[in-house]
Parts: C-alpha cells; structure tokens; sequence
C-alpha cells in the first residue's frame, strides 16, 4: 500500500488538532471536577472575641447614656448643656451643668463604679453608712456632699452613683440609671 503525498503532508496536522482536542477537553473536565468557575460561600466570620473581665470588673453601658437630658433639666431646674465624662482617659463617670455655663456648682452625675459590691461596701463604711434608701436595687444609701446629694447603689455587681442638687432627684434619677445599666 502506498501513502499518497497529500495524505502525509496532512497527517501532521490533523495529529496536532487531535492532541490540541483532547487536551482541552482534559482541561475542561479537570476545571469542572475542582469547581472552578463556582462560587463558593464566604467563610463565616470569626467569632467575636472580647477580653474576659472578672465579674466585679464588668462595667455595663455608658454613664452619659443613664440619663436623658429632659431628667437632667428637672432635676436641675434648667436646661443642662449635654453631658460629658468627667475623664475621657477613664470614662466612668459623666456630668452635666446647666447650658451655656450657668451656675458651675449645680450639676447632675452619674459614675458606673468598678469593683462590684466590695467596692460600694467600703466607700458605704467611710461615710458612717450614710442613710438607708428603700426600694433602690440590692442595697443603697444617700450622703450629703458640697455639690448635691449622692445615691450609690449596688445590685447584683453593678454598682451606681449619682449625684444631685436635691435629695428626691437624686433618688429619682438613681431608679432610672440603674435601670438602664
């Protein structure tokens, strides 16, 4: 048998366009068996991870947030410019004076105390225990102070002061920011 000229001259070619063929139908199935092309979920987030603090370290909500400015303007008599914490290095505590720098020594406080009851049973014994206040959380007690009234009280670990120009608002407004704490 013979091989016609035109016969040899082809055979290369069409050897290439069969290699070429079966090479891409490799790759097509090799792509379609490892999933490219599909999307794929993203991965969950990670979980959030916030640092453990003992129990009598936990502070809960911002002092400034304890009070509406409505409350604060009753208890002052006047509107109050918005509160501010008293250390934004350690913003614990929040106060509030009357707008535009009205009189200086008239002002509402609040200050989420750290340390749990341990803490409010010793600032309770340097002030002789102060005066009972009934119905306001676990225990509480009311001192006198230069500027107001001071409530603290503790409920469970979380423990709350608030100062007032007036005894009644400062009790008033202690029901209130315990009750957002």
């Amino acid at each position: 048998m013979g091989t016609r000229e035109g016969d040899r001259a082809g055979a290369p070619a069409a050897h290439r366009a069969g290699w070429l063929v079966a090479v891409g139908l490799v790759s097509v199935l090799a792509a379609a068996s490892c999933g490219v092309g599909e999307s794929s979920p993203p991965p969950p987030p990670p979980p959030e991870q916030t640092p453990a603090q003992p129990a009598e370290e936990a502070k809960t909500g911002d002092p400034c947030d304890l009070l509406t400015r409505a409350e604060v303007a009753d208890a002052l008599g006047e509107d109050p410019d918005p509160g501010k914490p008293d250390n934004p290095a350690e913003p614990d505590s929040c106060s509030w004076f009357p707008e535009g720098g009205g009189d200086a020594t008239r002002l509402v406080r609040t200050e989420i105390v750290p340390g749990g009851r341990p803490a409010y049973d010793a600032e309770k014994s340097t002030h002789g225990g102060g005066e009972a206040v009934d119905d306001l959380g676990d225990d509480a007690y009311r001192v006198d102070e230069g500027e107001g009234t001071k409530v603290a009280v503790v409920e469970g670990e979380k423990v709350l002061e608030v100062i007032a120009p007036e005894e009644s608002s400062a009790e008033e407004l202690a029901k209130k920011a315990l009750a957002r704490l």
